[in-house]
């Protein structure tokens, strides 16, 4: 039984850290770019303007 949990666990925390490596990449590609990034990734994956 522990082996599934931690099968899903680990699932679950891969796809976040995909999603997490995502949008970090999107922001350096804009920032090199030169184009203005407005949100800082906190609020992207919380969803709130500051972290707590």
């Amino acid at each position: 039984m522990t082996s599934i949990l931690t099968n899903v666990s680990a699932n679950s925390a891969l796809q976040t850290l995909s999603t997490i490596n995502k949008s970090l990449e999107e922001t350096q590609n804009r920032v090199s770019s030169g184009y203005k990034v407005q949100r800082p990734l906190t609020t992207l994956l919380t969803g709130r303007s500051r972290p707590r």
